[in-house]
């Protein structure tokens, strides 16, 4: 791959046209099953304020919002917050930041770090300024909530290549290991211009985030396997995190 070893791949492909169209299948029904299962199982007051970092285009925050929440949005993207941005209002907000940064200060109630939105980083470093970030946004006693994938699942499944095609366009899917990371080279195969992704998460395990969360000043106090929030195991589809500041 020409651009793997690109530390910042996630600004090329989440700028890409082809990323949306990829993903389009993660719609707004898949976003509103992990957040009602959210809402009902804390049942926080509509006073609390939620930041969503990263926002990606908006779908979890513009859902939060229409429950009532005061949410602010921000993503590294340019292209998703200048989508989002057309469902402002008063008491939903949405900017482009870069989560390595610091963004708040005791701020927000909840914090939200959804759909494998961490480790993306070459460096430990990085990792440490991203949950420094999420961990400053919150006020003391808030709830920070990392939805990530389960180490053990995606090891079991690899390597593994698939070719999906969405709207014209073919999609060549390799994934793989690569020293601590899990690694997604894409071809993209569009009216035969042929152009190359890859996306690459680390590893994390439970034990990875309990490390991060006491560095910070978070107590992880609950993990869930799935987006009905049922528990945690080795089988999990997905390892969600709920950490108390």
């Amino acid at each position: 791959m020409h651009n793997s070893q690109r530390q910042d791949w996630f600004v090329e492909w989440f700028a890409s046209p082809y990323y949306r169209l990829l993903y389009s299948n993660r719609d707004q029904n898949e976003a509103a099953l992990l957040i009602e299962n959210l809402i009902k199982k804390f049942n926080p007051n509509h006073g609390v304020k939620i930041l969503d970092l990263p926002c990606g285009e908006g779908r979890h925050a513009l859902q939060l919002n229409q429950l009532g929440f005061d949410v602010t949005g921000a993503d590294l993207s340019e292209r998703s917050i200048q989508f989002a941005k057309q469902f402002e209002n008063e008491t939903l907000k949405f900017f482009v930041h870069d989560i390595r940064k610091p963004f708040a200060e005791n701020q927000f109630d909840w914090v939200l770090n959804l759909f494998t939105s961490f480790g993306y980083f070459n460096s430990e470093k990085e990792n440490q300024n991203a949950m420094q970030t999420l961990s400053n946004a919150l006020k003391p006693g808030g709830l920070l909530i990392i939805d990530f994938l389960n180490k053990a699942t995606v090891l079991h499944c690899l390597p593994a290549q698939q070719e999906i095609e969405m709207g014209g366009v073919k999609f060549q899917i390799t994934k793989s290991v690569k020293e601590k990371f899990v690694v997604k080279e894409i071809e993209v195969n569009s009216n035969g211009k042929i152009e190359h992704f890859v996306e690459q998460v680390q590893l994390l395990s439970l034990s990875d985030f309990e490390k991060l969360f006491s560095d910070f000043g978070l107590k992880l106090i609950h993990t869930f396997g799935d987006y009905q929030l049922n528990p945690f195991s080795d089988k999990s589809e997905r390892l969600i995190l709920v950490a108390r500041k």
